[in-house]
Parts: structure tokens; C-alpha cells; sequence
């Protein structure tokens, strides 16, 4: 079908998922139809007769609340409404005409033929955020080794034998075993539960402990076995040997042990060197050193972005890797009785492990009682210049262990805990923020945990969660930017406008209920197994979470390579359409939620 020597684009997303045979018979029932401005085509709640793609003009997506109508979004050339009418009866919103406009007219019989004879065409138009999200992640076929990474379950990688062994096994009768079996490791059974042993054990045992070989592998084994699930992606597993610095995991499927997982073979199926800038900066003898380990981390985020990464997964990496050289680092800055005497925190984005690019330094020092602030005060700013020499840009705030006012013992820290509930200036709020996200990085992590008790107990003051809620309502989304020609053009604050919102809403309700964890991708889980947030909501506001900061890493890095200063704004113009449906889609996910949360502590439940 034609218009004006123009044919419909079977190019353009989602019709460029459909096999040419399939986009022929397509072809052949699209019509071209005009429509004056102010004509309304969809009513809210009814279904559709067709499928429309605006060729020229625009149309806008209007709600109607109390008898005032308030436009949602805005569409334009080449984007497509009714799909929603036609597949579940009920359009979303009103649809009206902005100005004459020109459409193709897909007929809804010939549209749900399309949406039948193909998955993946069908995957783009369901309801469901997730599987739309999942479709717009997906990488192009033999593009890298990291799709296959990311579909790939531990499961089907080539997984060793676990050879079980008897607590009172001789340490020569192991080493048998391991070579008979042609296996590195033997797990040991027996009590207080399953442990492993490695041949780099038995060698220590023998060469460097001296222990006779008869000696049984009860006083040597590794507990707890750490293992992952037969089940997970192995991008996981990846994350879980970097996390815990080894390089073989157990498998276990259904609560029962089923192999073992070596880095070798684990990395036979992936391209990237994660583990090798892990153990470069275990390695590192120097600040020198350890700087450039770090610069490599950039590197390995816009690889692992362009080709797909899933945002929980990356986040969780960049983070297992940021605190391996933040704890690396306290190493060079501070001696081994300091060390031992006071605890490294980690705030902000950093502790919530989403900083996935270098932004700036939110960190702070606990200090044991007795130790004074002169003893770490120069270990303390050799610290916040050796992140400068990372790339970590210091805190425009001072949130840093080189400022007094963000060290001390325990009973400070207390203090300022409590002073943060008489303070609900946007300052005092900002700062209660910061430290709500803290983790202990290095040093003694039992240090932190009198100051997570007093953190916890500010979400037992109902007038103070009344106040803390406030930031999270204060940013609107930009949701009429978005879809129509006027918005195209538009950069677009994607941390105030949906990030930040969804970031402190759940960390407001993570700490009413009591919530150790510090991730937003994990309170949402734990908010929703504890009832808090319903199934549906949970997982909306999970993959709008990952769609934002996807858009907005993406942005950050062509800053990057285009030697800019990177931003949270997003271009909306520079977007794919189906990214920008998906951002649509994913504000209106965080607009929902700041409803919920106005209603739930702005008024009282």
C-alpha cells in the first residue's frame, strides 16, 4: 500500500520483526485514512476496529480524571496506537486528532493474523512490561558471546563431577580421588553440613602445614559450600566468583548437589574480563596499580551494555567490583591496627550498588570507640584523592571520609541518626537518604551494625516517614514530552523525572518494614514477599527501574565517547521507538507509584 509514492515502513519497530512473507499479507489490507484535528478515534474503555500508524500529523493520548482531561502522551509520525483496543477489547486512553492527520489503517482481523503466525511481533504488544522489556534487551543474533551469557543457565554449561567424600576421608585418599576422577575439588560430608575441599587445600596442608596424610579432610574443608542454583543465568555465577574472589562454585537443582562450576568453564562461554580486573586489583602493589585496574571497569560496563547486559546483573557486578578496589585501597591508605579498628562505609548510590558509572565519592568512616580522629584523619584523605585518581569525582556535598564531618565512632554516628528526625529540610532529608543506603565495605563490619539499628529505627516514626516522603512526590514525570513531535526534540531529566522517585519510595518503605538490604532491585523483592507491594506493582516497578537506567547508561556513555561530560538527560529524538514506548511506559509505572505512595503517607492508610 501506498500514499503520496509513499509505502507502509515494514522497517520500523515492531514490523521489522515480521517475515517478509508475513509483512506481504500485511501490505495488502493496510489502508491510508484522513482525519481532521479535534476528531476523537478511540474512546477509553472500548475496542478498535483497527490498528493506526500516524503517516502525517499527531495525535494525543487523553485522560479524563474528575471531568478535567489532562493529556498523557503525545504521538507523531511513524508511532502506532489501537493495538491495546484491538488485542484486549479496552483502549487505555482517549485518542484524539491534534491536528489533520493522515493514517495507515491496519484492520484488527488482519492485525491479530500477524500477532498469531508471530511470537515475537505478539511479545511486543502485550500488556506486560516485562516481556516488552525482555524483547528491547534481547541482542542481535552472534553479535557477542554475552547473549548466549545471558540465556544460558548454569545447568547447561559443562559442569565437573561432584565427588562426595566422608568427613573422615585421609587427605592422600582425597588426592586419589580428585585424580582418578579428574576433579579439583572434593565436597566433604559430615557435620555442621557440607564443606569442600581443593587440591590448592591439600597442597597447603601437606607443603605448608605439615599435616601427615592421614590426616582427614574434616580439618581442612571450606564451609559453607558457596554454590549457586542450576537454574540461574551464568552471568550470575560470574558475579558470585567475583564477589567472593574464587573461581569454582558448587551447583546445586532442586535443594540437591549436581556439579561444579570452574571459571574456565564458565569463561569458555564469555568474552569479557571481569574476573581479570578483579584479579588485577587483588593483585595490585601500588596505587598506580590499582588506578588503572579501575579505568578498565568503563570499558567493561560499555561492553557489557551494548551487548544487552541486563541492568541488575550489570549494576550487581560494577558494584562487586567498585568495593574490591574501594577495599583494596583502605589497604594502602591505612595500616593493619587501624584497619582493624574502624569500618569503611559506602553510601548513596554506591551502597544501593547501582552506580554503574563514576559520578562522585559518598562514603564515610566508623570509628571504635578509643581511636581517635587524628589517627585516621591522613589515611583518610589519601583516601579520597586515591577515588579522585580512579575517576570517582569528589562529592560536591563532602560526603567523604576526608571530611570530619562524615567520621567518628559509633555514638556519633548514633547522634546524627537521631538528629535527623527534627530536620525535615530538604538537606536534612537528603543527608537521612545517603545514609539509609550504607554498607560496610572494609574494616570491622560489626562496627556498622548499633548504626543500621538506629537507621532502621527512623522508619518506626510515622510523622517522620510522613516528611521523608515528600522528595520522591516533588519531581513530576515528563510524560507529555513524550511519543509526539513537540517532545522529540527534548532532553529530558531521567533521574529527577523517574529514577529518583522510584529510588526513594522504595527505600522509604524498605525502611518502615524493617529492610537490611540496601539495592532497589532487592527491596522491591523483599517489599513484595513481605505484602507490601503487590505482585504486579513489584514487578512493574522493577523493569521501569531497568529500562530507566538502561536509556540513561546508554546516554552517559556516547557522552563519554564524544568526550562530554555525562548527564542524567536523556535525548528522546536519539532514541529507538520502541525504547521510547518503553520509557512511556516506565514513567507511567513511576506516576503510578507516586500515587500510591502520596495516598499511603500523605493521607494516611
Amino acid at each position: 500500500m501506498s500514499a503520496h509514492g509513499q509505502e507502509f515502513d515494514f522497517s520500523s519497530p515492531p514490523f521489522d520483526l515480521l517475515t517478509p512473507e508475513q509483512a506481504r499479507v500485511l501490505a495488502v489490507a493496510i489502508d491510508i485514512e484522513f482525519v481532521p484535528e479535534g476528531t476523537r478515534l478511540l474512546e477509553e474503555g472500548a475496542g478498535s476496529t483497527a490498528v493506526y500508524v500516524i503517516l502525517k500529523g499527531g495525535i494525543a493520548a487523553v485522560d479524563e480524571r474528575d471531568g478535567v482531561p489532562r493529556t498523557f502522551c503525545e504521538f507523531g509520525p511513524s508511532d502506532y496506537f489501537g493495538a491495546t483496543a484491538v488485542l484486549a477489547g479496552r483502549a487505555r486512553h482517549n485518542y484524539e486528532a491534534i491536528e489533520d492527520t493522515l493514517l495507515w489503517v491496519i484492520p484488527a482481523a488482519a492485525f491479530r493474523k500477524a500477532v498469531e503466525s508471530n511470537g515475537r511481533f505478539a511479545a511486543h504488544f502485550v500488556d506486560s512490561l516485562a516481556k516488552r522489556t525482555a524483547l528491547a534487551e534481547t541482542a542481535p543474533p552472534g553479535t557477542s558471546d554475552l547473549g548466549e551469557l545471558m540465556l544460558t543457565k548454569v545447568g547447561d554449561a559443562l559442569l565437573g563431577e561432584a565427588v562426595v567424600v566422608a568427613e573422615d576421608c585421609a587427605l592422600d585418599e582425597a588426592a586419589r580421588r580428585m585424580r582418578d576422577r579428574r576433579v579439583d575439588c572434593v565436597f566433604v560430608n559430615g557435620e555442621p553440613g557440607l564443606g569442600i575441599a581443593t587440591r590448592t587445600d591439600l597442597l597447603e596442608a601437606i607443603a605448608l602445614r605439615h599435616l601427615p596424610l592421614g590426616s582427614t579432610l574434616g580439618g581442612i574443608a571450606s564451609r559453607p559450600v558457596v554454590g549457586c542454583d542450576a537454574d540461574e543465568p551464568l552471568f550470575q555465577a560470574l558475579v558470585t566468583m567475583t564477589r567472593r574472589r574464587i573461581e569454582r562454585i558448587a551447583v546445586f537443582a532442586g535443594g540437591q548437589l549436581r556439579g561444579t562450576l570452574g571459571l574456565a568453564e564458565l569463561l569458555s562461554h564469555y568474552s569479557s574480563h571481569s574476573h581479570v580486573i578483579g584479579l588485577r586489583v587483588a593483585r595490585a602493589e601500588s596505587r598506580e596499580e590499582l588506578a588503572a585496574a579501575a579505568h578498565e571497569i568503563n570499558g567493561l560496563v560499555r561492553t557489557l551494555h551494548l551487548n544487552g547486559a541486563r541492568m541488575q546483573y550489570l549494576a550487581e557486578l560494577v558494584s562487586v567490583l567498585n568495593q574490591r578496589l574501594m577495599s583494596r585501597l583502605f589497604e594502602f591508605c591505612f595500616d593493619a591496627e587501624t584497619r582493624a579498628r574502624c569500618c569503611l562505609l559506602v553510601m548513596g548510590s554506591e551502597g544501593r550498588g547501582e552506580q554503574l558509572f563514576k559520578t562522585d565519592q559518598d562514603n564515610g568512616l566508623l570509628l571504635a570507640p578509643g581511636l581517635p580522629d587524628a589517627a585516621v584523619a591522613d589515611g583518610a584523605r589519601a583516601f579520597s584523592d586515591g577515588l579522585a585518581a580512579m575517576g570517582y569525582p569528589p562529592c560536591p556535598g563532602g560526603v567523604m571520609v576526608s571530611n570530619a564531618a562524615w567520621r567518628g565512632d559509633g555514638q556519633e554516628w548514633i547522634e546524627r541518626v537521631s538528629s535527623l528526625r527534627g530536620d525535615t529540610s530538604s538537606a536534612g532529608l537528603m543527608r537521612a537518604a545517603i545514609m539509609l543506603d550504607s554498607q560496610p565495605v572494609a574494616g570491622d563490619a560489626a562496627l556498622f551494625e548499633p548504626v543500621r539499628d538506629a537507621l532502621l529505627a527512623l522508619g518506626r516514626d510515622a510523622l517522620w516517614l510522613h516528611q521523608f516522603v515528600v522528595p520522591a512526590l516533588e519531581f513530576h514525570t515528563p510524560l507529555t514530552l513524550f511519543g509526539g513531535l513537540r517532545g522529540r526534540g527534548s532532553a529530558v531529566d531521567l533521574k529527577k523525572g523517574g529514577i529518583f522517585p522510584v529510588v526513594h519510595g522504595v527505600r522509604l518503605m524498605a525502611i518502615e518494614h524493617g529492610l537490611r538490604c540496601t539495592s532497589t532491585f532487592d527491596r522491591i523483592d523483599a517489599l513484595v514477599a513481605q505484602g507490601a507491594l503487590s505482585s504486579q506493582l513489584g514487578t512493574d516497578l522493577r523493569q521501569a527501574f531497568g529500562i530507566m537506567l538502561r536509556l540513561r547508561l546508554g546516554q552517559q556513555l556516547d557522552a563519554v565517547r564524544e568526550g562530554e561530560v555525562p548527564t542524567n538527560d536523556v535525548q528522546i529524538g536519539q532514541m529507538r521507538r520502541l525504547d521510547r514506548e518503553l520509557l512511556r511506559d516506565a514513567l507511567r509505572v513511576v506516576k503510578d507509584f507516586q500515587s500510591f505512595l502520596s495516598t499511603r503517607y500523605r493521607r494516611g492508610v
